[in-house]
């Protein structure tokens, strides 16, 4: 009686175009079969407890576009996975994937730790390889690294916002977006993404309007940017770069005499950059 209730619930539910199975297995309702978003499978999921008399409903649902899962709902999937270890939960995501290979961003406690994300990823199908950018050893704490993380995951998981041009380096847990996008309703869209990461307190929106950066001399700001966003402990919130025919001009303010000489360095490591004109002032704070 409750697997037909269930199984006709889940029918009725326009939401739901994948075909699911309703069993009964070691005392548990068991749900199979194959939809095509992450959506329709946790509709099923609620359906089935709302209505199961048991404690425990068992999944076995797999998410499908025509035979290959797709990169958004693969982001999503690999979110909710993680989610279901409160170690991991919110912490770690997919900061991109491409053709069935992950790059995972976020933090981690310890190296085992990351082992067993890589194993958990690698598990999940659609998933060919899983790739690890984490950091080790930052805790559980709301630390600007730790934000920055987060906020540039939420921003590459949205399918509506263009953010592989797109940095937020954060101090004192205000995130400050830098970049280009391509409409200002991705603009705004991005904001309320960093606005509802958990641990922000405050946003500063100074990304760009217009066309995605094409020229050399973009291009080469971007790299200088994705080069020191890998170096956690830098603080670039007052920092300015601009690349004119190969040449880069370093501005604003830093904490000290290590981080200026360090930014500088790194800038130069570029390819293609012919030089580098560090203009940077250690601030009096």
């Amino acid at each position: 009686m409750i697997i037909s209730k269930i199984d006709a619930e889940i029918a009725l539910e326009p939401s739901i175009k994948g075909r699911i199975d309703v069993g009964i297995w070691q005392g548990k309702i068991r749900l199979s079969g194959v939809v095509h978003t992450l959506e329709e499978k946790q509709l099923a999921e609620d359906i089935a407890r709302q209505i199961s008399e048991f404690e425990a409903v068992e999944s076995d649902i797999t998410i499908e576009t025509d035979g290959v899962p797709t990169e958004v709902d693969l982001a999503k999937l690999i979110r909710t996975v993680l989610a279901t270890d409160p170690s991991l939960a919110g912490r770690v995501g997919a900061k991109r994937i491409s053709k069935g290979v992950v790059i995972l961003g976020g933090n981690v406690d310890s190296r085992a730790m990351e082992e067993r994300v890589l194993e958990i990823v690698s598990e999940i199908k659609g998933i060919k390889r899983a790739i690890s950018h984490l950091k080790i050893g930052l805790g559980k704490d709301t630390r600007d690294v730790t934000i920055t993380n987060a906020v540039e995951l939420a921003l590459h998981e949205d399918k509506d916002v263009h953010a592989e041009f797109i940095g937020a380096p954060c101090k004192d847990r205000v995130v400050t977006l830098k970049g280009w996008v391509p409409s200002p309703r991705q603009k705004e869209k991005a904001e309320r993404i960093a606005s509802g990461v958990f641990g922000v307190r405050g946003v500063k929106n100074l990304l760009a309007v217009g066309t995605i950066p094409s020229s050399e001399d973009e291009v080469l700001e971007k790299k200088i940017w994705s080069a020191l966003g890998k170096k956690g402990h830098l603080n670039l919130i007052d920092v300015k770069i601009t690349v004119i025919d190969g040449i880069a001009f370093l501005d604003g303010l830093v904490d000290n005499v290590e981080q200026r000489d360090a930014i500088g360095q790194i800038a130069r490591t570029i390819p293609a950059i012919k030089e580098v004109n560090n203009n940077l002032v250690v601030a009096s704070r």
